[in-house]
């Protein structure tokens, strides 16, 4: 055989730096190996190189800063106390309602209880497993003490939208809610829709009339 050659031989490096848990980088480069010399010695120097850097530069901190996520903003509204007068079926009642964008919102409890025993009258219960309110046509309002109560607090109050699902009778149901200081008003006009009773406006005595005995007729 003649004198002995250098052999250049091909070889694939495969590095694989783990960081923490699991695979972040595989790293492939080529390597001339040199039986007589100093070939292999001078890459592996490289790749030393490499992976000092690369290790160093993949090193977990001691402080890890958490990722930053924005905040849900809640709109809040304004709403201002109703001064009409309201009578249900020529009856005048003391509702404590609120005008938010022009519109009358009315407590849900207090008026289920005021339309209980009539023909339009309507139960409430609460899925909390669904966030969900419940109204029930035709069936009897179950009192649970805090109808017609008033807050006793003058002035303008925030409301926020309610996040609520609303069914009737199990369908569900698109009505504007908001909530003021825990209890959930609804826009007079949904329920006055939804449960089928008439809502008028006298606007000669300032008066916001409902009638049970009468249809429901948009405006």
């Amino acid at each position: 055989m003649s004198k002995p050659q250098w052999l250049s031989i091909a070889i694939t490096a495969v590095m694989t730096v783990s960081v923490w848990c699991g695979t972040v980088a595989t790293i492939e480069y080529p390597i001339i190996a040199n039986p007589g010399g100093s070939g292999i010695k001078g890459v592996g120097q490289k790749l030393e190189s490499l992976f000092s850097i690369t290790s160093e530069t993949l090193e977990p901190t001691d402080n890890p800063q958490p990722v930053q996520t924005p905040a849900l903003q809640t709109s809040i509204v304004q709403a201002i106390p109703a001064a009409s007068s309201v009578t249900v079926n020529g009856i005048r009642v003391a509702f404590e309602a609120y005008i938010i964008d022009g519109r009358t919102y009315f407590k849900l409890r207090d008026l289920a209880m005021a339309l209980n025993g009539s023909g339009k009258q309507f139960e409430v219960t609460w899925d909390g497993a669904r966030n969900a309110i419940n109204l029930l046509s035709a069936q009897t309002y179950s009192v649970n003490g805090g109808e017609m109560v008033w807050s006793g607090h003058s002035g303008n109050k925030n409301a926020v939208l309610s996040t609520a699902k609303v069914y009737i009778d199990g369908s569900p149901a698109t009505l504007t809610a908001y909530i003021i200081e825990g209890r959930t008003y609804f826009k007079l006009r949904d329920l006055g829709q939804a449960m089928n009773f008439s809502v008028s406006w006298d606007s000669s005595t300032n008066t916001i009339n409902i009638n049970t005995a009468a249809n429901y007729i948009p405006e």
